[in-house]
């Protein structure tokens, strides 16, 4: 909603789905289900992780399944379960569960479970399968899952891709999970779309208008060269991450919480600071 605030609310059209496109050197027709076009300079391709703008662009990229169900929810804290400004990361043998507080009263939650793609829980029984999977984690870990509301837990399969070369194809350019999904375990997948997004609205300013298709052009190879390094960095760091948190082998894991607890504090702080504080 903060974003939203920002632009003319006429601008923004909800309840069409684009299907496809065409470009020439001087843009591109949008084309959407209802059998409406729309023609503009650039097409931007910022439709998420199952994007169809990345078919006009890439020939073969789909996101790959990265072993985990995620659920998510968020709770009361009546009593307060993890203070404000504290982040808590719990480690078990292929799960992991990550709760933070958006406010004074509201706990944000993630639980995390190696899997196969596509399963389900029965509806109603979400609350009681996660209390089960997590019954041997800590007291904290049990109040914020008994405050949980049922029908709030939202469940997503976990995908990654590794962005690559190519992230534009003449006027039709990509920006977030459309190019780089990520897993989370980094927690950067939102704040590196807005990156992509600043970016390129910088590159774009320097041209002397969208008209001029050699200056189009430019604009996009730049915002291509300075994005990809640090998206496949998001990605790589979140994916090899993952592979910690989700160890299955009991010897393994007890080997990874040792090795967690004996780390300096400056060690985790530095790979904090290369996430959060990017130019």
């Amino acid at each position: 909603m903060a974003l939203l605030s920002e632009i003319d609310q006429d601008t923004v059209h909800l309840g069409a789905r684009f299907v496809g496109a065409e470009q020439d050197e001087d843009g591109v027709t949008a084309r959407f289900t209802d059998g409406r076009e729309e023609r503009g300079a650039l097409l931007l391709g910022c439709d998420g992780i199952n994007s169809v703008v990345r078919q006009h662009v890439l020939d073969a990229a789909e996101p790959i399944y990265a072993g985990f169900v995620s659920w998510r929810n968020t709770v009361v804290q009546e009593p307060v379960i993890v203070p404000k400004g504290e982040v808590q990361l719990h480690l078990g043998v292929g799960k992991a569960i990550v709760l933070f507080p958006c406010s004074e009263r509201q706990l944000s939650m993630d639980c995390f479970v190696r899997g196969p793609a596509g399963g389900t829980i029965p509806p109603g029984q979400v609350k009681e399968t996660l209390l089960s999977t997590f019954a041997s984690f800590s007291d904290t870990v049990q109040r914020a899952l008994e405050a949980t509301e049922e029908a709030n837990f939202g469940r997503g399969d976990l995908y990654e891709r590794d962005p690559g070369p190519t992230w534009f194809k003449g006027r039709i350019v990509l920006l977030g999970d459309s190019i780089h999904p990520t897993t989370p375990f980094v927690g950067q997948g939102a704040g590196a779309a807005m990156e992509d997004g600043i970016t390129l609205a910088k590159e774009l300013a320097l041209t002397r208008g969208l008209d001029h298709a050699d200056d189009v052009q430019a604009a996009l190879s730049s915002y291509e060269w300075r994005r990809r390094d640090r998206a496949a960095w998001i990605v790589g760091s979140a994916g090899r991450r993952g592979k910690m948190f989700g160890l299955t082998n009991p010897l393994a894991a007890s080997g990874r919480n040792f090795v967690l607890s004996k780390l300096p504090t400056r060690v985790l702080r530095k790979e904090m600071e290369r996430a959060v504080f990017y130019e």
